[in-house]
């Protein structure tokens, strides 16, 4: 035994001599030795309160941490352009990833009543902070939607614009803060002046080659608060690709859980029966393969993929976001954490990893 086990080391010594971290992990996995079968190669805990260093963040912005679901009057932190938010939110914790978005509001901080400029045909979402109330009503613009907000923390008011033209906000009482946003779902609070602001899109993403990594196989686990999935868009919390969206794997939620894989453009999914509703705890997970895939959500299994092709091109992975573009979306609330491991689990192991 102690002679195969000097051997062991022997030749972990010359692999690591020769090879890269990744491939030296492969190696070893293959023949028996260090394998270790229940740790993760990469572990991301956001609640930590700082980043990875490996992990490189951008957003060509400010941002800030106020959320619709704030309590009357509660204060809230402006964060510089380039700067992640991390923390308790009221919504969630951990690492907050948002879509970019415009407030057409002026003098977001000192509202008033007001009349926008013309605002195109779309959605907009109408929110608030304060003990006050808000009323929103068709200017020359035509849509629904139109009506008042009497309690602003948790409450909002979607607004179509079928004719594009003004609107008329009118407020009433103490009012902190107050947004309209170009979509239909709302983000954190956007500050503006005497013009309006957009706020944009953050993006979080590690290299491959910063930690043991495996083409072809894996176990991709993400856990977090369930964010705003609007109709038809992919909000990702977690993803593998190449660095231009064509090869990928990725996990999230659209009106449940779910998975895509795309080789050279094709794609293979995973659905869901449960869902991963808005400020909800969740933790989805993936282990594929050629071979296949699973997909647990929350301790449950909740599709099976057979054999298919797999990305064999990943350089990055991707946090709260999709280097794809439309459909997907980022995540909108926090991440906590990413785990991945270079081999596939089983599928009592991958619901252990989610419950």
């Amino acid at each position: 035994m102690r002679r195969l086990g000097f051997i062991a080391l022997l030749l972990g010594a010359w692999l690591a001599g020769v090879l890269p971290a990744a491939a030296q992990y492969s190696r070893l996995c293959n023949i028996g030795v260090r394998c270790p079968s229940s740790r993760p190669t990469l572990s991301l805990n956001f609640l930590a309160g700082s980043l990875d260093p490996r992990i490189t963040f951008t957003r060509a912005s400010g941002a800030t941490s106020a959320l619709y679901t704030d309590t009357a009057g509660a204060s809230f932190t402006t964060y510089g352009s380039g700067v992640a938010r991390l923390g308790t939110f009221s919504s969630c914790s951990g690492f907050l990833p948002e879509a970019a978005a415009t407030n057409y509001l002026l003098n977001s901080n000192s509202p008033a009543t007001q009349t926008t400029g013309t605002l195109a045909i779309g959605s907009y979402a109408f929110f608030g902070n304060g003990p006050g109330s808000l009323a929103i009503a068709a200017g020359t613009a035509v849509g629904t939607g139109f009506g008042t907000i009497t309690t602003l923390t948790g409450n909002f008011l979607v607004i179509d614009i079928t004719t594009a033209g003004t609107v008329t906000v009118t407020v009433s009482g103490t009012v902190d803060w107050f947004d309209l946003q170009g979509q239909n779902f709302p983000t954190s609070h956007i500050v503006t002046t005497s013009t309006t602001a957009t706020r944009a899109e953050d993006q979080a993403l590690l290299l491959t080659s910063s930690f043991p990594f495996v083409q072809g196989q894996g176990t991709l686990v993400a856990k977090g608060t369930g964010g705003p999935v609007p109709s038809g868009v992919f909000a990702v919390i977690a993803e593998f690709d190449d660095g231009d969206g064509n090869n990928l794997i990725n996990e999230g939620a659209a009106s449940a859980s779910f998975f895509r894989i795309f080789v050279n453009g094709g794609q293979t999914q995973g659905a869901s029966g449960s869902s991963w509703a808005t400020g909800s705890q969740g933790a989805v997970g993936i282990s594929y393969s050629a071979a296949g895939s699973t997909l647990v959500f929350n301790g449950v299994v909740q599709a099976t993929v057979g054999a298919g092709a797999v990305p064999l091109t990943i350089t990055e992975l991707d946090i709260g976001n999709s280097m794809r573009g439309s459909p997907f979306s980022p995540w909108g609330l926090c991440v906590k954490s990413i785990e991945y491991w270079p081999r596939v689990l089983s599928a009592s192991q991958l619901q252990a990893q989610t419950q």
